[in-house]
């Protein structure tokens, strides 16, 4: 059905570097859940009369980082712009939302990423976490005083992410009274280096090791620890999102460790999302993307529908009038929206939850013992 309306036309900037999404540890995904679930939720929208006109996308593509250029990022966002969209999704890496953060409030474009650093927020920049580098750690901290594991060692590679993630961590450690006996910080994306850096690691005797970063740096720490024949319980954080891509690969490279993660089987709007879209693909989802998308295709819908105008201001204005929307991504009871000063999606105390690779599988913890699910 045609409303006769010209479409809202929305961007999608990619920033994943083919490097990084196809690669010996990753091969590629096949589908691509993330836009399968946006487009649903646009689908949605329009057929329940929330907006009285349809969507077009607008994708770039752009090799960024880690492994690519600034460069390339801001070419491709400026060619979203000059494309005329009133909004854009992405980037989806932290390192590529900080680098479109000045150029969204030059140029006035409401900009979700959908990155994992709280650093990517501005008046013009809207985050929806799929991780959260200020939080996690905390997560982590509490489910480490809840299982008395008090030593620890810390091993986290050298990138703006894992800074982030271990400033967190360590004052929540602090707080706790977490002794870290060990911090590790180094280039580990060789198995060399990262036997180099858990040798370091184990001098100190810690109870635990905590590994926080991304990118290749948590396989080439999980192969070290097998050659140093080291069974220490290991936790990380969200690096493990990739094992659904590849769950054969990852899962047996992990078994045994606690990571950060958005998937709960116990959320009903994620588990009734999956059902739908495995009815409609043939086959069920892998991991959260696909909740991730359609999540950032509400808030937008919902965006637009409260806008007082269709222009990009209207947009930003709209987007920070949604409230309470529940989220499919995170625990049960996790919600969404924006405020005129709070530009991040997620909001409960369990939109993180942990989880522990065993049997082949990725599965939920056991509840947490300070009041809420772990």
């Amino acid at each position: 059905m045609s409303s006769g309306y010209a479409p809202v036309r929305i961007g999608i900037l990619d920033d994943v570097p083919r490097r990084m999404r196809s690669s010996a540890e990753t091969p590629s995904p096949g589908i691509d859940w993330m836009r399968v679930g946006l487009g649903l939720a646009l689908e949605e929208g329009l057929a329940r009369g929330r907006v009285d006109r349809p969507f077009e996308i607008v994708e770039r593509a752009a090799e960024g980082l880690p492994v690519g250029t600034a460069a390339g990022v801001e070419a491709a966002y400026r060619e979203l712009a000059a494309a005329g969209v009133l909004a854009i999704i992405g980037p989806a890496i932290t390192d590529n939302a900080l680098v479109t953060r000045p150029i969204a409030e030059e140029l006035r474009l409401p900009t979700m990423n959908w990155s994992g650093s709280e650093r990517t927020r501005g008046a013009c920049g809207f985050h929806y976490q799929l991780g959260s580098l200020p939080d996690e750690g905390p997560l982590l901290a509490r489910w480490l005083v809840a299982s008395s594991l008090g030593k620890l060692a810390v091993v986290r590679d050298r990138s703006p992410i894992a800074d982030e993630y271990f400033e967190y961590f360590a004052r929540a450690a602090g707080v706790a009274d977490l002794e870290i006996v060990a911090d590790v910080h180094a280039t580990l994306g060789s198995d060399e280096q990262a036997v180099r850096g858990l040798e370091r690691a184990r001098r100190a005797e810690p109870q635990v090791l905590v590994c926080f970063g991304l990118g290749l740096a948590a396989p080439a720490i999980a192969r070290a620890r097998r050659t140093l024949g080291w069974g220490v319980p290991v936790a990380t954080n969200t690096a493990l999102l990739r094992g659904y891509t590849d769950p054969k690969t990852y899962w047996a490279l992990f078994d045994g460790w606690v990571y950060v993660d958005l998937v709960d089987e116990r959320n009903p709007v994620q588990s009734d999302l999956h059902r739908r879209l495995t009815e409609r693909v043939g086959e069920p989802p892998a991991g959260p993307s696909a909740a991730t998308g359609y999540d950032m295709g509400r808030l937008l819908v919902e965006g637009v529908a409260a806008a007082p105008e269709l222009t990009r201001e209207g947009v930003r204005i709209g987007l920070e009038r949604v409230k309470g929307l529940p989220a499919a991504c995170g625990g049960a009871g996790t919600v969404m929206g924006f405020g005129p000063w709070d530009h991040a999606a997620l909001k409960g105390r369990d939109f993180l939850v942990l989880r522990r690779v065993t049997g082949g599988a990725s599965r939920p913890l056991a509840a947490d013992p300070s009041g809420g699910r772990s």
